[in-house]
């Protein structure tokens, strides 16, 4: 089983500068977009506000990494947002998906330390 942990990037400030209506039209496009990518393959959830959780079957987990690198290319240029996310694996749900939030939480602190150094 594959799960994927999806975050959107900085949701609180992009609501403070551009408004909730746009935060929320925002989240709306990228559950699309992520259902319309894993249709045949995804449970997806939303998840605490701007998470999303999505189990995978029937992909492998590299098909899953080339999913979620067009997703975010995507989400970046029509929705205006950035996002993190992390893939996992494991025999059960909740081992797929602490592997994921492990991932995830790899992906974000790597992204800041890039982000802190200007690039």
């Amino acid at each position: 089983m594959i799960c994927i942990s999806v975050d959107v990037d900085d949701m609180h400030r992009l609501n403070q500068a551009r408004g909730c209506a746009f935060g929320d039209k925002a989240l709306e496009k990228i559950a699309s977009m992520l259902r319309e990518l894993f249709l045949q393959h995804a449970t997806e959830i939303r998840h605490i506000s701007d998470e999303f959780v999505l189990f995978i079957e029937g992909l492998s987990t590299a098909e899953s990494k080339k999913k979620m690198a067009r997703c975010e290319r995507q989400i970046a240029s029509t929705c205006s947002v950035r996002i993190s996310y992390g893939i996992g694996t494991g025999y059960t749900p909740a081992t797929a998906r602490r592997m994921s939030m492990a991932a995830l939480f790899s992906s974000k602190r790597a992204r800041a330390v890039v982000d802190e150094n200007g690039q």
